[in-house]
């Protein structure tokens, strides 16, 4: 029942995200897509194209399941939804077709084991929600607790929830049967381990790029032009699709006007709060946040009034008073002496197979056995399904306001070594009162508003971003002219489902829906989001592919000038020897030693796998040509080349066994994706 409670007062715990094994890479790279299009089409997977329509009904049918447990769904958790039906559609299209063809399925016993058997999903084992708050011990009762009242009170979260579970385990076990599908032969394996063992010793001379400065470096745009040509294929140049766009920022904040006139507000309904006989629907009637019932107060929950409401008389209405981004008024509605209970209860939790009038009939029984074997304990132990089982159906000292209505009457009514049965929205529960005790108890209502701006300043704000917008209504002159009053923000490299941007608070969804929607030097309207207001102005357009060369323009002539130094470096160089080329250079002969395939840094020059891979190559006494690397150019000798031994091949074989494995989760449902081809489009409709 504690876990029931506890799922019910955060109730967006209701929404238990089950980590499907290929969610991660649904999300990311392989969905960067580019391209405008008018048509009313979100994405393609595997060649068909995801209408809008059909995936909007299909996000809002998600929406209304879990809105029957949470109705205040937030705009991050309406994310959460169509992403969780996008990954749904991607999985129907390309993971499920593999599983059937494998005949790969879930038994209900299977289904039942990795959610509270002996192979518990981590997703649920993790969850806080099922751990007792004190000793942190998981339940797997309170697991099966919390799936039987999902599918009575909310059974199509239930299904959602369920065939979660399926994919995540489907995916396991598809990535469980690729790897052990993975073979190393010994000749693999000690051929790896005798590479990565092979040492070498070498003498060297480095020039450094850092000597030669920028500006002894002559090159042109036509020069930048050519190595872009050259060079614009390389994966590592390969452009996603991003926008990028400078923005001005109008926080919009709760002037001293509009906090003195939410205390005005409160100071008017401070009288009437005081003399009011109903108290709840008094507060139901002027909160802006919902009201259940009046909370117990503990000494330091408001620091700004704690004594006057500590030492206040019953009726007595305290405030307004400021706490963080809240006024409130609190009024006392009890202060006084009251009891806490210790108690002990077995919860009995219905089923198809047992109904409420079955589980009452059991808890008498129960009930009549515990009397006369005084034995409540181990009864606990053995038929109830709440997590305090374990302890013997030991619930320790509770107040009034911790246990839902029924339990806590029945508890606080029953007198000290009885017991008693009551119903609850949980099931049918045995109590047995162990004692009672005093105690001070401070209970207040509140009504709260919201510190917030108001209209009068929402629209000051408006106005002046307006007429910003009007003003430099061209991103040329907005660029040029804005910083000369405002703040000029930019926002680099935006991708499409951007959950972030620096200077802006919270969600940027608004903002970035505008970058997709709107053209190359286009100025926006006033953009309203988070308490702030944004005028912005889109300054680059990223598609998927090709990079265009203004995108990779200073990275190319970063490396360019690399190139350029490398000629001159290289040119310096003279002489028959190592010694004779390092005293060309005005330079001296280094010595790295144990240079291997894990060992790619030099001393003094930092990593530089290509001059380490090339000496591996070579025998000893070899002289090398001019090597260009990440730092400098250079010239080695080796001076001797150490053999790796023959070693263990069952420990390499695990070794290289394990290493591949570890790829396997990412890379085989990467490469499903990148075969069957997943354009996410989403971008150009939220």
């Amino acid at each position: 029942m504690a876990t029931i409670g506890k799922i019910r007062k955060r109730s967006g715990l209701l929404i238990i995200v089950i980590g499907v094994a290929m969610a991660a890479f649904i999300l990311g790279d392989f969905f960067s897509a580019g391209g405008q299009s008018t048509s009313a089409v979100v994405g393609e997977i595997a060649g068909d194209d995801i209408d809008l329509q059909d995936f909007d009904r299909k996000v809002q049918n998600q929406v209304d399941a879990v809105k029957q447990a949470n109705p205040n769904l937030t705009e991050a958790q309406a994310v959460q939804m169509r992403n969780q039906v996008w990954n749904t559609l991607v999985r129907e299209r390309i993971f499920d077709p593999q599983l059937r063809e494998l005949g790969m399925t879930i038994s209900q016993e299977e289904y039942n084991d990795v959610r509270f058997g002996e192979n518990i999903m981590p997703d649920l084992k993790n969850d806080q929600t099922f751990r007792d708050p004190e000793t942190g011990v998981f339940s797997k009762n309170s697991v099966q607790q919390y799936f039987v009242y999902l599918q009575q009170n909310f059974p199509a979260l239930w299904e959602s929830q369920k065939q979660s579970i399926i994919s995540s385990r489907l995916g396991a076990k598809y990535n469980t049967l690729l790897k052990k599908g993975i073979v190393i032969n010994n000749v693999e394996a000690m051929d790896d381990a005798k590479s990565k063992s092979n040492m070498v010793n070498i003498e060297f001379v480095q020039q450094k790029f850092a000597s030669v400065a920028d500006s002894l470096v002559t090159f042109s745009e036509s020069d930048v032009k050519s190595y872009y040509e050259a060079h614009k294929n390389e994966p590592k140049y390969k452009q996603s699709v991003n926008r990028t766009a400078d923005f001005v920022v109008f926080n919009v904040e709760a002037s001293e006007a509009d906090k003195a006139e939410i205390k005005r507000e409160l100071d008017k309904l401070k009288a009437e709060f005081e003399t009011a006989d109903n108290d709840s629907a008094f507060v139901t009637l002027n909160n802006e946040v919902p009201f259940v019932k009046a909370q117990n107060y503990t000494e330091g929950m408001y620091p700004e009034v704690d004594s006057l409401i500590m030492n206040a008389s019953n009726g007595t209405v305290v405030g307004p008073f400021v706490n963080g981004t809240n006024m409130i008024i609190s009024k006392v509605v009890f202060n006084g002496e009251d009891k806490e209970v210790n108690a002990k209860h077995i919860l009995l939790t219905p089923d198809a197979n047992n109904t409420i009038e079955v589980l009452k009939v059991r808890a008498d029984s129960l009930m009549k056995v515990a009397k006369k074997k005084n034995n409540f304990e181990e009864l606990a132990k053995e038929f109830s399904t709440d997590g305090s089982a374990a302890n013997g159906g030991d619930l320790d000292w509770f107040g009034r306001g911790q246990m839902v209505p029924p339990f806590e009457k029945g508890a606080f009514e029953t007198k000290v070594g009885s017991m008693t049965v009551v119903e609850s929205q949980f099931g049918v529960h045995v109590i047995k009162v162990v004692d009672n005790r005093p105690i001070d108890l401070v209970q207040i209502a509140n009504i709260t508003r919201v510190i917030e701006p108001s209209s009068k300043t929402i629209d000051e704000a408006y106005n002046e971003a307006s007429r910003l917008a009007i003003k430099f209504n061209k991103a040329k002159t907005f660029l040029e002219e804005a910083p000369k009053e405002y703040t000029l923000l930019s926002a680099s490299n935006i991708v499409p489902n951007a959950t972030f941007v620096p200077g802006i608070n919270g969600s940027p969804k608004e903002f970035v829906t505008w970058m997709y929607r709107s053209e190359l030097g286009e100025v926006s309207e006033p953009i309203e989001l988070n308490n702030q207001i944004i005028v912005a102005a889109l300054t680059q357009i990223n598609e998927e592919g090709e990079p265009q060369f203004d995108a990779v323009k200073d990275r190319m002539e970063r490396e360019v000038i690399k190139e350029k130094k490398a000629e001159l470096l290289k040119s310096k160089l003279s002489g028959s020897t190592l010694a004779e080329m390092a005293a060309s250079v005005n330079a001296t002969v280094e010595i790295a030693n144990n240079l291997s395939f894990s060992n790619t840094v030099l001393t003094g020059a930092g990593r530089e796998p290509k001059v380490i891979g090339k000496a591996l190559a070579m025998k000893a006494d070899a002289v090398s040509p001019v090597v260009v690397g990440e730092n400098g150019v250079y010239v080695f000798k080796v001076t001797s080349v150490t053999e790796g031994e023959a070693v263990n091949a069952a420990a390499s074989k695990a070794q290289m066994s394990a290493n591949i494995s570890g790829r396997v989760d990412f890379a085989a449902y990467g490469a499903l994706l990148e075969k069957e081809g997943v354009k996410d489009e989403r971008y150009k409709f939220y």
